[in-house]
């Protein structure tokens, strides 16, 4: 299987738009949709996505970095660079973000489930809503 494959078959077992999955997975919509297509739009070759991707990928479908690598066929190519170019497609860092994941990979699964039922209120909550720059958020 490909990447592409993977993230296919796990969005419909999962009933999960490309958009759903681009907001837990960190990658663009445009990007999964080429991962999905197995063709790179610039060259007309399949794709190379990085293991940064191949990492996303694996947060966000919680299949095991591990086990996900040894899922994809042996012919699907995997860009070693630490750190995606530009012209990628590829996800930005943030800070906060990733901070936010390094400390909910150190939580049990009581502790996850009570993170997720917090952002999910925060999420419904208009008052705890992404501000706009210069504005102060309520937990500042």
């Amino acid at each position: 299987m490909t990447l592409g494959d993977i993230i296919k078959q796990y969005r419909m077992e999962h009933q999960m738009s490309m958009d759903k999955f681009s907001k837990i997975s960190g990658l663009s919509k445009a990007y999964i949709g080429i991962l999905e297509k197995n063709v790179n739009p610039t060259t007309g070759r399949p794709v190379t996505p990085s293991i940064v991707t191949v990492k996303c990928v694996s947060m966000a479908t919680g299949i095991e970095f591990d086990t996900l690598l040894n899922m994809l066929d042996s012919d699907q190519p995997i860009s070693l660079e630490a750190a995606p170019s530009a012209a990628s497609q590829e996800p930005d860092t943030d800070p906060q973000i990733d901070a936010l994941v390094r400390n909910a990979e150190q939580l049990n699964a009581q502790g996850k489930q009570k993170l997720v039922d917090y952002s999910d209120d925060l999420l419904g909550n208009p008052v705890y809503q992404k501000q706009t720059p210069g504005e102060t958020s309520p937990l500042t």
